[in-house]
């Protein structure tokens, strides 16, 4: 009866790997505008210049949270994943009696 059973992880895989991917576009994307913004700050004088960096401050955060995020969404992936293994390897000894 075993034989009848398959699991399909890969949609675990794909989680993962969609997860990275978007990570990976969306810090490009951080970096690319506190790059915009560090050239703001850089020519502007005073309080404008003040405020830039202010803003660079609070994208470098940002992208911290989000790599916080990521790692926690990643290991609740892992850990359904493991949880998944171990009761489909519960219940294969079960029906293989």
């Amino acid at each position: 009866m075993s034989g009848d059973i398959q699991i399909n992880w890969g949609g675990l895989g794909d989680a993962t790997n969609d997860m990275q991917q978007l990570t990976a576009n969306m810090r490009n994307a951080l970096e690319e505008l506190i790059a915009g913004v560090q050239e703001l700050a850089n020519t502007a004088q005073g309080e404008s210049a003040t405020q830039w960096r202010e803003v660079q401050t609070r994208l470098n955060a940002s992208i911290n949270e989000m790599d916080s995020a990521f790692n926690q969404g990643h290991q609740t992936l892992n850990n359904m994943g493991n949880t998944h293994h171990e009761h489909d390897g519960l219940g294969a000894k079960l029906m293989a009696g």
